[in-house]
């Protein structure tokens, strides 16, 4: 099981590791831009992203063509940027149920997804049930990359046999899956009270201190991921510990949008810490506030620099090398950021979601 997948079931033990040595901080302020500026604003640009994707699907699937088929693959892109743009938060509504996986299920076992549709397309009698009850490696961007992206599935002319009809229902089923699911979580997110959210399920750390216990928790969410990415999105397709790289567990991989995704994930990981805790950190140290903030700026600005797709740079000694070295930095930041930036809050930290399985 994925580390990923472990998040949901350790979100109360992430919470229960905070202690709080800085009580005089107002936290108030960190709280309300991060759930306005971030969070809202994050899940109604996931909503709308995939209302725009389901709707340029449907029209491709009328009449497939060259045109609309690259205006669909763009909808994915879209939808899949504003997705990072959320998808560092694991408390909250999303902390319960399977809301995440039919978002994205990732990383995944090699070929779950193919086998599953493959299925399914063979299926004479297929209906929008079946497809729901196949399970998350074929519903939402997951199953739609495969769909729009895949060599073995997922080109023009696959839309253009026998198997058209169950290929959109299938296409068109996973995002509308997705599309409910984050109308549901942008719902649940605009409440009159902010601090609503991180009460629900066994997020919140202190009832009687709501808010210290809620900028906890956003601040667990951003080492958490930057931890993740250097884990899962680096390490993991990098493979450093052994002889050959695995190309096909890099994130979305299929579409060649490693990069992007690393990309926005990180600007938004700068944009909670700027909105939420550099004023905490700047006024008390503004040396190391402006440390922080240089070096999210070297890793988004390397991120830009790679002149191919992950996956392809994964096959070659020398792209292999290039991402080792980034993957470094991008620990290196992690462990200055736990290490350095974190007794500056107030927060004590123990384990998180990427600590054992």
């Amino acid at each position: 099981m994925s580390k990923r997948v472990l998040s949901t079931c350790l979100a109360a033990a992430m919470a229960a590791s905070f202690s709080f040595t800085a009580f005089a901080t107002d936290w108030q302020p960190t709280v309300e831009r991060v759930t306005k500026e971030v969070i809202r604003s994050g899940y109604h640009e996931l909503e709308s992203a995939l209302g725009e994707f389901q709707t340029q699907a449907e029209t491709f699937c009328q009449k497939p063509a060259e045109q609309t088929y690259q205006a669909t693959q763009q909808a994915w892109r879209k939808a899949m940027l504003a997705w990072m743009g959320v998808s560092w938060i694991q408390f909250g509504p999303i902390s319960s149920g399977t809301g995440r996986f039919d978002l994205q299920i990732w990383p995944i076992r090699k070929g779950i997804t193919h086998k599953k549709i493959q299925t399914l397309l063979a299926d004479a009698d297929l209906s929008a049930e079946t497809i729901r009850s196949a399970g998350v490696s074929v519903r939402g961007l997951t199953g739609a990359e495969y769909l729009l992206f895949s060599g073995s599935g997922g080109q023009l002319n696959h839309y253009q046999d026998e198997t058209a009809k169950n290929r959109c229902l299938i296409l068109t089923q996973a995002i509308q899956n997705a599309r409910q699911t984050a109308s549901g979580l942008r719902q649940a997110w605009d409440t009159e009270q902010v601090i609503t959210p991180y009460q629900q399920g066994v997020d919140m750390l202190d009832a009687s201190n709501k808010i210290n216990s809620a900028a906890s928790i956003l601040w667990n969410a951003l080492l958490s991921e930057i931890e993740f990415i250097q884990l899962r999105k680096l390490e993991g397709p990098i493979n450093p510990y052994a002889k050959k790289a695995k190309p096909t567990q890099a994130e979305s991989w299929r579409s060649q949008h490693s990069f992007n995704n690393l990309e926005r994930g990180l600007v938004e990981l700068k944009r909670v810490y700027t909105l939420g805790f550099q004023s905490v950190i700047q006024s008390q140290d503004s040396e190391l506030n402006s440390r922080v903030v240089k070096r999210f700026d070297q890793l988004i600005g390397q991120v830009a620099q790679f002149k191919e797709p992950m996956v392809l740079m994964l096959k070659t000694e020398e792209g292999r090398n290039a991402l080792k070295a980034f993957d470094k930095q991008v620990h290196d930041f992690y462990l200055f950021m736990r290490t350095e930036v974190s007794p500056k809050t107030g927060f004590v930290l123990g384990f998180n979601a990427n600590d054992g399985d």
